[in-house]
């Protein structure tokens, strides 16, 4: 019998299969491949005993459809599975037999029986910074509270979005002003970015209250500056709450100025093509939405005059809620990445799991490479709604391309 060998995975993951080709008698002798002495078929066997990836296309009577394009969208056609690089290829075929110890499947792949494949992968997780307006306005009336208020409660509340999403985002947040531009400007305070950062970010709110300015080119500069790259490479996003059109530390009043609105457009481009998304939302009305569209427009990378990003205006408690949930959790990813890899033809044959809910295949997700999986619909929503949310995808032994070394 062969032996089992279990290869690891990136984020706990586990590969358990049988070891492939090492195929030994008793007396030592390596197996010889399996061809029927009484035909002159091909076999699709490597060097090592292991099939040959590709061999029923490289014999001498190919099936049909080898060598032609495939993604998940255009299957192969059948007998056929898609490789890595988007071309239908089959290993095995009636013309061309497997080793012993494997079976063809109907996707024309050199199987063995082993157990399916389980993932149990851990979504990346965005980096997030808060960018919130500490100017004099911010007193203003919100349906009740003040806008700082309406700001802080939508937040870190008992239902805000950093309390919801505290244990999947690494949250931080920067407050900002200036004393009429004096030094330093931007006046900025900070709490660091973390999981978890929920009371950090909420005592940064309770230690202080609204102030003076609104220099808000400088202040995403600054935060951009402030930014560097996770070693994981988990997106970054600065999400601005302002109530009023911009200023800046050189020209505080009046406001607003072509300049000073330029500064915010030129400063989100620039996040932008630092790897940063930006985006905007106005507390209250008091922020054209010209300029609203024009900062998100350069935030993520579309025409600064043409482009049609979203941006957000909030005129009561819900509307605010609302939008910070929008932002954050479009952020949230529902794209996971499996290691390993399957056939693009394999996502009929997965079963992916979700809070103990078995998902539907189309509707719930989708196997968008041999890599990568993506929930969409509500299960996108449940995983990012639900903290600590278990999901599990498991896929055939024969969906599994390529196999463990010997």
């Amino acid at each position: 019998m062969a032996m089992r060998r279990a290869v690891p995975l990136a984020f706990g993951l586990t590969l358990l299969g049988a070891a492939c080709g090492s195929n030994n008698n008793n007396d030592g002798d390596t197996d010889a491949p399996v061809v029927d002495a009484n035909d002159t078929s091909d076999d699709a066997d490597d060097s090592d005993g292991g099939p040959t990836v590709g061999a029923a296309c490289l014999g001498s009577t190919p099936p049909a459809g080898c060598g032609a394009a495939c993604d998940v969208a255009t299957p192969c056609m059948p007998g056929l599975y898609c490789t890595s690089e988007g071309t239908c290829t089959a290993d095995c075929s009636a013309e061309v037999m497997c080793p012993s110890d494997f079976d063809c499947s109907s996707t024309g792949q050199c199987v063995q029986d082993c157990p399916s494949v389980t993932f149990s992968p851990t979504r990346t997780i965005p980096h997030v910074e808060l960018l919130i307006d500490q100017s004099g306005s911010m007193n203003a009336n919100f349906m009740g509270l003040t806008r700082w208020a309406a700001v802080r409660e939508a937040l870190v509340g008992n239902a805000g979005v950093v309390t919801s999403l505290q244990s999947s985002v690494v949250f931080g947040a920067t407050l900002y002003t200036s004393f009429d531009g004096a030094a330093p400007c931007p006046n900025l305070s900070s709490h660091a970015r973390a999981l978890n950062n929920l009371d950090g970010i909420r005592t940064l709110f309770d230690s202080n209250t609204w102030e003076d300015e609104t220099p808000t080119g400088e202040s995403i500069a600054a935060v951009a500056a402030n930014f560097p790259a996770p070693p994981d490479g988990a997106p970054r996003v600065i999400v601005v709450a302002t109530d009023g059109e911009p200023d800046t530390c050189a020209q505080p009043n009046p406001n607003p100025t072509p300049a000073a609105q330029q500064a915010s457009i030129d400063a989100a481009a620039a996040a932008y093509s630092a790897g940063i998304q930006v985006f905007i939302l106005s507390v209250g009305a008091d922020v054209s939405d010209a300029h609203l569209q024009q900062v998100a427009n350069a935030g993520v990378g579309q025409p600064v005059t043409t482009g049609t990003a979203p941006f957000y205006k909030a005129n009561n408690q819900a509307q605010l809620a609302a939008a910070f949930d929008t932002i954050i959790g479009g952020v949230v990813s529902c794209q996971l990445t499996l290691d390993g890899e399957v056939s693009v033809d394999a996502g009929q044959d997965g079963t992916v799991t979700l809070g103990g809910t078995i998902l539907t295949y189309g509707t719930d997700w989708v196997l968008v490479n041999g890599t990568t999986i993506e929930l969409v619909g509500n299960a996108c929503t449940r995983l990012q709604t639900e903290p600590g949310i278990a999901l599990t995808a498991e896929f055939p032994c024969g969906a599994i391309v390529g196999r463990p070394a010997n």
